[in-house]
């Protein structure tokens, strides 16, 4: 599986909130699982003092970010096979990760807010969702939580392709 996540987050304002999102995407996180972090509509403080934190924590990672007005604009950047957006309602994710499998090219779109999305919004992509967990709960568990859910998955599928093909490998035989 040669899956390329592009992270998503999306209507931003708090500082804390946007350094902590992009330290634990950006440092959880490989280049070649997550190739690019985009933050949409970052407004406010976050906009202000924050986005220059999170670029000085990238550039230290060696890791790209873009930011975007909307997610139109991200869209038209990255254009994904398949886009998933994290909402209260929505498939249960675990049913939707065999899917990453079938698209090299896959937006997560995680709240960066509350109440992120608009109805405009929460249709452009498939809705998933952590059974047991809402915005409620907290956006900053909530991103982890997936992203640990998606990035354990995509790391055990790696493992499984290397194993069989180490398994096939050696069944060939010797060489003569």
């Amino acid at each position: 599986m040669s899956v390329m996540l592009y992270i998503i987050v999306h209507n931003i304002s708090s500082v804390q909130r946007l350094s902590d999102i992009a330290r634990f995407i950006l440092t959880y996180t490989k280049k070649h699982e997550v190739p690019l972090l985009v933050l949409s509509r970052v407004s406010g403080s976050a906009a202000q003092t924050g986005l220059a934190e999170v670029s000085k924590l990238a550039y230290k990672l060696g890791r790209p970010i873009l930011i975007t007005e909307g997610l139109e604009d991200a869209f038209q950047i990255i254009k994904p096979e398949k886009s998933f957006i994290v909402l209260s309602q929505g498939e249960e994710i675990n049913s939707v990760l065999k899917e990453l499998e079938e698209n090299k090219k896959v937006a997560l779109i995680l709240p960066g807010s509350e109440s992120a999305f608009s109805k405009h919004e929460a249709s452009l992509a498939t809705p998933i969702k952590v059974n047991g967990l809402t915005e409620e709960n907290g956006v900053v568990p909530l991103i982890a939580i997936t992203i640990h859910k998606i990035i354990a998955y995509i790391r055990e599928s790696r493992k499984n392709i290397s194993y069989r093909l180490i398994q096939k490998n050696n069944s060939a035989g010797p060489v003569v």
